[in-house]
């Protein structure tokens, strides 16, 4: 019947929008893994930076 083919169609629809948004979410958590991973690494940079120019520093005070 008519209703029982819209009703399939239905959750054939909902079921593929819920599969994209899965998808979808999927993707974003690696982004936001990649970013704070690149994030971790520019702090590291950073410190590391900071150190220098206090050994620097210090240096020239010696």
């Amino acid at each position: 019947s008519k209703e029982l083919k819209d009703l399939i169609d239905t959750v054939d629809y909902t079921n593929k929008a819920h599969s994209d948004l899965e998808n979808i979410i999927s993707r974003l958590t690696e982004e936001v893994q990649r970013l704070n991973f690149t994030i971790d690494e520019q702090k590291i940079i950073i410190q590391n930076q900071i150190i220098n120019k206090k050994v620097d520093l210090e240096l020239k005070l010696l």
